[in-house]
């Protein structure tokens, strides 16, 4: 180089001078796409960039670095890769390869550890990142596996609680999967990253037996961007639930005093309630997820023994 400066090729092949301070060691060909960042040669911003954007191309969203899994969001709806990856199959096959001294980074081998380990002591999962990174999606991949495992179906380990316990777990799992909808309706909403954003943190706790059956399971919410009902920015939208009203049945409309109006105070015509997304999706029927997610009920609570927590936003 001269002048402290150094030629450099960038990925599309153009030839830089950039200051030799600026750059950071790279790593070999062969750790290109290494399952877990810990054992890069050189672990820095750029090697680690470099190394979940290789993955993301072959399709592999997880990668590891310790005991911290990093996820990026998909963006995928096949069904055939999101049932491959996410389906029982996977979670079967998930529980099998954790057994194993360096088991394939997944949400699944996380959930697998976190439910081992509760047996002698609390645990808590920490799911943070930007808006739109998948943190919602991740909690409800990571609940499913613990639930399951907890109400007797592939878990690891086999608890030793009767039918009535696994009874019991299926019931929470029941009544934690009904709250969800009620939840994101109350306390998610549309922003420009993300057409369906948590506006508010949660802590979710499962209560677990030593014997692995879980007991009880509990929602708390903090920090609900309650301004968002009065006001937000240009192209968001406000909480879910209060969209859902507007594209109600008109019986319901009714009862609740509800009156479409369209910008200048005129009657909003009954053949435009229908909301739409970004790109034209039309958005579910809320009133009636709302109705039945309430006959369903909501989540339990109790448990004696250790117990695991989970996080997400």
């Amino acid at each position: 180089g001269e002048g402290g400066e150094l030629r450099s090729r960038r990925a599309d092949g153009v030839k830089v001078r950039v200051p030799a301070a600026a750059l950071s060691g790279a790593n070999p060909v062969h750790q290109e796409a290494i399952a877990d960042a810990a054992q890069l040669s050189h672990l820095n911003e750029p090697s680690l960039l470099a190394l979940v954007r290789t993955r993301f191309a072959q399709r592999d969203i997880y990668s590891r670095s310790g005991r911290v899994l990093v996820a990026l969001n998909p963006f995928e709806s096949d069904p055939r890769w999101l049932e491959q990856t996410y389906g029982p199959q996977a979670i079967e096959e998930h529980r099998r390869s954790s057994s194993s001294s360096s088991p394939p980074p997944h949400v699944y081998a996380t959930a697998y550890s976190v439910y081992l380990a509760s047996a002698t002591r609390n645990q808590s999962v920490v799911i943070n990142g930007e808006s739109g990174a998948g943190k919602t999606e991740t909690c409800k991949h990571l609940t499913r596996y613990l639930t399951d495992a907890g109400a007797g179906r592939g878990e690891g380990r086999q608890g030793s609680g009767g039918s009535g316990d696994g009874a019991l777990g299926a019931a929470v799992k029941q009544a934690l999967s009904a709250s969800s909808p009620i939840l994101e309706a109350f306390g998610n909403a549309r922003t420009l990253r993300n057409d369906n954003s948590s506006r508010f943190g949660k802590l979710l706790k499962l209560d677990f037996t030593r014997n692995s059956q879980m007991t009880g399971g509990r929602v708390e919410v903090y920090l609900l961007e309650k301004c968002r009902v009065v006001r937000h920015e240009s192209g968001e939208r406000s909480f879910h639930a209060l969209h859902q009203l507007c594209a109600a049945p008109p019986e319901i409309r009714a009862a609740l005093h509800i009156t479409l109006q369209a910008a200048g105070g005129k009657r909003h015509p009954e053949s435009t309630r229908t909301l739409r997304g970004r790109g034209g999706k039309r958005h579910p029927a809320g009133a009636q997820v709302l109705a039945e997610a309430g006959e369903r009920g909501s989540g339990g609570e109790g448990g004696e023994g250790s117990g695991s927590e989970g996080g997400g936003g």
